[in-house]
This record gives structure tokens, sequence and C-alpha cells, in this order.
């Protein structure tokens, strides 16, 4: 059985308000010594444990040492890093004065607590400082640069830490929601104002036989709400739908997305939106119908006619959904744009055939580096004799096991060249074996590591081209000597590049190849309890995970495996995120493309039957069909025109914020937009074609017989 642990000292769960569904919590007694009690939590006690009462007091076995349940959490709880996806199965009590704690293998603690009523941030941050510069004086070579600056934190709220570059996707998501609310909008609005003034004639009537204005005004505005409430209901209803396909496709990087509902509050939001937006857009409809002159009108007879002032502000309307489209589809066509780009990036070596490994190296059997290698060396020799397996080989962590801002490996940024110069070179460290980059395929300048590196002095290392080109700018760094000033990790008091690897994207096809330098793993690696086993397989990469598996755990029965995956899978989950975002956006702006399409289409076909009687006499005049097309299309040429030119200057605006979103493009790109602009003038176009061809081929007579 695997669990996720998770270790904390006393008062984490108090500060989160967590309760004991059963047995209790932890007691100060409990952080005594290494961790040996444990609480579970509510997910894993049910699919773990089956929902087992006698599961309080039964001891577990953790990493070779023995753990007592003594509770279970509530129901609904959520830690922190549960916010995040990656909720605690069981919570172990750690001593603060464990050893362990203050080993070099804890790298980075978590830090959670909650302010005093009236304390602001700025008052805690100043506190914070205080104390660290204080820890910086007693214990320097821990908290501490070289320079002596102590290493300071920034506090941040949770929402902020947890949530991230989250928030700022769902604010523009939500922007495009409400641009395709306004397209809606002027949609109703223009249905509104042409069926006001269709109606003119028959409100006339109905105040000649006494009707109030007060009254008619209600019934006019009821009809309006009647109908935006039973669309707000009906789309509502969609809603359930929409975040169902939502979570399905869920790109993997928006926290607690199975608890988005659609709940009472959304649902009343929803259609009070709705309810709202057919009030608003009824108002100016009613209220121009009640000031006709009655009289005038059934003396004449006139059905009703349009106004130059209302005839501009349906223009004004159209032009504002041409604009709002634009805008959404100059967005969705750079993220496409940008996926495509990514979609094709290099990523330096062959995928094909490999599977990786995640090993966790813990407990007392691998407390030492030689036990870590001896059991590495002795997995490395077992998985290549398989058949399917064709090479294998070790590093700290394997291409795209982890992605995106993830690393695996020692950060540093201050390297000095044989010269003594400087260079700030922000980089990682990463063990590998010698048979790595030739399992990979990468493109290798010089050599791979050899036996005799292992005790080789200046080090033998292996850098990546970017950091070759940092490192001795505009020189050979092939054979060079360097020195790297480490805080953590391995220390290179000296080292020579053997290898230069060249295009290698091991985190991300998006991240560029990352300045890295390459250290022998059996010298390095086996400093932390963790690794990575590289295999390459001759067939179907997924048929031989259950194999792999097998020979690890013939090894160790109970070794985790945290994870174990196809590293081509691993590459098209890297790409989720964005192609996600690509076809979100998409289908926004798909949906606003044939909104503002349908809104042209209807705002041309009532100008054309309202204009029957003009054009019928253009016809009797001598004007051919060619003409009258002309006539109609001219029209809406015009407004497809300022339409477009005013989406084109929105968007330059808009998708400034989006510039964290792309890849190899920029979001101002003259293609897009050109590309973009030339799309919403050709579906515009083709939606007045119809009413410019029903205003050319109606029958003059018919017309001036109606009027």
């Amino acid at each position: 059985m695997e669990l996720q642990g998770g270790l904390m000292t006393p008062g984490l769960l108090e500060i989160f308000d967590a309760r004991a569904r059963l047995g209790r919590l932890f007691s100060d007694d409990d952080f005594m010594g290494p961790p040996g009690r444990g609480v579970l939590g509510y997910g894993a006690w049910q699919g773990l444990f089956g929902g087992d009462p006698d599961v309080v007091g039964r001891v577990l076995t953790i990493d070779d040492h023995p753990v007592e349940v003594v509770g279970v959490l509530e129901q609904g709880w959520t830690s922190p890093p549960g916010y995040e996806g990656d909720e605690v199965d069981l919570w172990l009590a750690m001593d603060p004065r464990w050893e362990r704690f203050f080993g070099p293998n804890i790298w980075v603690l978590t830090v959670f607590g909650r302010l005093e009523p009236g304390v602001t941030m700025a008052a805690a941050q100043e506190e914070l400082n205080g104390r660290i510069r204080v820890l910086a004086e007693e214990k320097p070579d821990v908290h501490a640069d070289r320079e002596g600056e102590p290493y300071l934190v920034d506090l941040a709220p949770l929402q902020t830490a947890l949530v991230g570059d989250t928030r700022t996707t769902l604010l523009l998501l939500l922007g495009a929601v409400g641009m395709l609310l306004l397209i809606a909008a002027a949609n109703v609005a223009n249905i509104f104002l042409a069926r006001g003034t269709d109606r003119v004639h028959e409100v006339a009537v109905r105040s000649a036989l006494g009707a109030s204005r007060r009254r008619i005004v209600v019934q006019l505005l009821t009809e309006s709400t009647v109908l935006a409430a039973g669309a707000g209901l009906l789309g509502a209803a969609l809603a359930f739908l929409g975040v169902r396909a939502f979570e399905v496709l869920n790109p993997g990087n928006i926290p607690l997305i199975e608890r988005i509902g659609v709940d009472l509050r959304v649902l009343f939001f929803a259609v009070g939106v709705a309810v709202l937006t057919g009030l608003l857009f009824g108002l100016a409809p009613a209220f121009r119908a009640v000031k006709v002159d009655v009289a005038g009108m059934l003396r004449d007879g006139v059905r009703g006619g349009e106004d130059a002032g209302r005839g501009r502000l349906r223009s004004v309307l159209v032009t504002a959904e041409i604009a709002l489209a634009l805008v959404l589809l100059t967005g969705a066509g750079l993220l496409f744009n940008s996926f495509l780009r990514l979609q094709s990036v290099d990523p330096g070596f062959d995928p094909s055939g490999l599977v990786g490994i995640e090993l966790s190296l813990e407990g007392e059997r691998y407390a030492t580096g030689a036990a870590r290698a001896e059991f590495v060396e002795r997995l490395d020799s077992r998985l290549e004799t398989l058949s399917a397996v064709e090479g294998a080989s070790t590093a700290i962590s394997v291409p795209f096991q982890f992605y995106g801002d993830r690393r695996t490996g020692w950060s540093n940024s201050s390297w000095q060249t044989r010269d003594g110069e400087e260079r700030q070179i922000h980089s990682m460290l990463h063990p590998a074996s010698a048979d790595y980059f030739g399992l990979l395929g990468v493109e290798l300048r010089g050599r791979t590591f050899e036996p005799a590196d292992l005790t080789a002095e200046p080090v033998p290392v292996i850098v990546s081209g970017s950091f070759a080109r940092q490192l001795y700018p505009g020189e050979e760094a092939l054979g060079r000597l360097f020195r790297g000033n480490l805080v953590f990790g391995p220390e290179i008091e000296q080292g020579r590049i053997v290898g230069i690897v060249s295009g290698l994207h091991a985190w991300g096809l998006g991240q560029g190849s990352q300045e890295t330098v390459y250290l022998p793993w059996e010298r390095s690696g086996t400093w932390i309890p963790m690794a990575a086993m590289l295999v390459r397989t001759g067939g179907n990469p997924a048929a031989a995970i259950p194999a792999l598996r097998e020979v690890v755990w013939s090894m160790d029965p109970d070794m985790p495996l945290p994870s174990l995956f196809v590293v081509e899978s691993r590459i098209s989950e890297s790409l989720t995120v964005p192609r996600f975002y690509s076809a979100l956006l998409g289908t926004f702006a798909v949906v606003a493309l044939l909104l503002a399409a349908g809104g042209i289409y209807g705002s041309m076909l009532y100008n054309v039957g309202r204009r029957q009687r003009e054009l019928g006499i253009r016809t009797v005049l001598g004007a051919d069909r060619g003409r009258l097309m002309r006539l109609v299309l001219g029209r809406s040429g015009r407004i497809t025109a300022v339409g477009v030119l005013l989406g084109a200057l929105g968007a330059w605006g808009v998708t400034r914020f989006m510039e964290g979103w792309l890849f190899g493009v920029e979001p101002g790109d003259p293609l897009t937009f050109a590309a973009v602009a030339l799309l919403m003038a050709g579906v515009a176009m083709a939606a007045s074609l119809l009413p410019a061809w029903k205003a050319a081929t109606s029958d003059p007579v018919e017309a001036l017989r109606a009027e």
C-alpha cells in the first residue's frame, strides 16, 4: 500500500481548524522523538482502508518505521497541499528537535501561520526579518550566504501562495466570458429595439383604447423579463453540462476543480444577470413606444418607422459586437499559434520507448550513500536482463519527470572561470550516470563520463550548451576549468568541462534549454535519498511497465514508486495546460463569432425589411440588382470596417496581459492580427449576403402595394 505522507510540527492542524472524525488529533507527547504517531486523512481512510472504524490504533510500517494511527480527520477538511491537488494521506508528528530534521536532505520547509488580530502583513514581515537576521548571526553557515547576507523569506497570504498564477488566468477567462455576455446583450438590445419599432402601431391602438402609459410599459417590460428569465434558466441548465466538461478537460493546474459546481448562488446570479439584461434592454423600447404621436399615427395609418437616432444605435451595437468578437478571436488565434509552435519544439532527445522510474531511497536500509549506490547498481543490472529493455541508466531525475516550474537538483547562480572572473548563471546541478546521454540520444560534443571520473580532480562535468555559452561567451568551453560557489549540494572545488549537451529540453518544451551542469551520479547523486532510472524499451513502453515494477519490488517489496511513467506521455501531459486554454478560448471565440454573425445578419435583414418601399422605388427608377446589393453590402461594410478597427485596437491592449501564456509568438503578432481581421470581415460580409440578395430580388410592386 502506498501512502502520501506529510511531516508536521505541533500546531499545524490547529491553525487550519482540523477536527477528528475518529480517535484524536496529536498531543504534545506525540512530537517526542522520531515520527511514530499519525493521523489519517478522510479520503485515505475511505479509499485505502475502506472506512474501517478499527483503523485507530493500527500500526503501519512507513519507510521501515512503525507508525501508530491515532485518529482520522473529518470529511471535507483540506490541507494546504490539498488545495494544489496533492492531499496528504497520513500526517506524521515530527519532533522539531529530531536529528534528521537538521540533516542535509531537508532543503525546503513550508511554514504556515495565522496572524494575530490587528497585525498587518507588513508588520509580520518586519518581525520575521528581524528574527532571521539574529539567526544569521548565530548560525551564518545555515542562515546566511557567503557574503553574510541573511536568507530572508517573504510572507504571502495563503490564497496567493496556493493559487499563484491561476488567479490571473481565471480573471482573463472571466473577462472572455464577460465579452460574450456583452455580445449577447448587444444582440438582445438589437432585437428589442427592432421589436419596439414594429409594435409602435400596436401601442398606438392600445393607447387609443384607453391603456395607460404605465400599463403599456409594464406589459413590454414583463414580456422582455419573462423572455430573459427563460433564457437564463436554459443557460443555467447548460452550465451544469459545461462544468462537467470543464472537470473532464481539467488542465491540472486549477486548485480544487472537483469542488466547482453550479450551486444556488451561481444559479441566482446567472438568472439575475439574464433578468437584469432583459430589463435594461427592454426599457428603451418600452419608453420609446409610449411617446409616439397616437393621433398622427392612427390618422396617417403608418405602421411605424425607425428614426435616424435609433438606426444609428442599432449600428453602434452591431459595431460593438464585431469589435468584441475580434478581441476574443485575436486572443484565441494567439493561443492557437502559440500551441502549434510549442507542439513542434524538438525536445532534444528521442523519447520513443523511454520509461522513467522515480525511486524513493528512504529508510534505514538506504541510510548511507554507499547503500543507495549499491541498490541502484543492482537494479540497473536486473533491468537490463529483461528482454524488453534495451538499456537503463541512473540520474537524479529524468526528462519530464517534472516539468514547468518544478526542478530536481541543486540550484546555483555564482560561477567562476579559470581566470577568476565571476559569472552569474542561474543553473541546475544534475547528477547522471555515464550512459544517460547515449540512452537519451542527445547531441553530445566531447565525451560522456568514464570510470576514472569518479575520483578525478578537477571534477569532470558535462554542461548544457547554454551554460557553456554564458560561462565562456564567444570562446570554446570544452576542456576549460571553472569553479562553483555552492551553498547546498556537492561541492565543486574545480570542474573541467569534458562534454557539452545541446538542445535538451528536460523540464518542458517551452522552458528552453536549461543551463545545467551534469555530474557523475555515482560521485554526487548518492548524497540524497532519491534517484530515477531511465529505461529504453524495444517495443510498447507502457506494456513494459508492469515488468519494470515487479523487478523493483522483487528487490525491495516495501519501496514506494511515486511515479513510473512513459516519457512520451509526460511530454503530451506537459502540453495539457496550453492545449486546454487554447481550446477554451477558441470555443469562446467561435461562439462570439457566431453571435456577431447572427447580429449582423439580423440587423441587415431588419434594415432591408424597413427599407422595402425605398428599395422598390429605386428598382422602379432603374436600379439593377447589383446596385441594390452594393447598397446593402456597402452599409454592412462600413459597420464591419469600424468594428474591425476598434476590435484591433482593443485586442492590442488586452493581449498585453496574455504574454505569459504565449510561446514563440508576440502579443502583437501582425500575422495573427491580419488573419483574424480578414476572418471577421469575411464572416460579417457573408452574413450580409442573404439580406442583400433579398433586397435585390424583392418585387417592387408588392413592396409599394404593402406600403
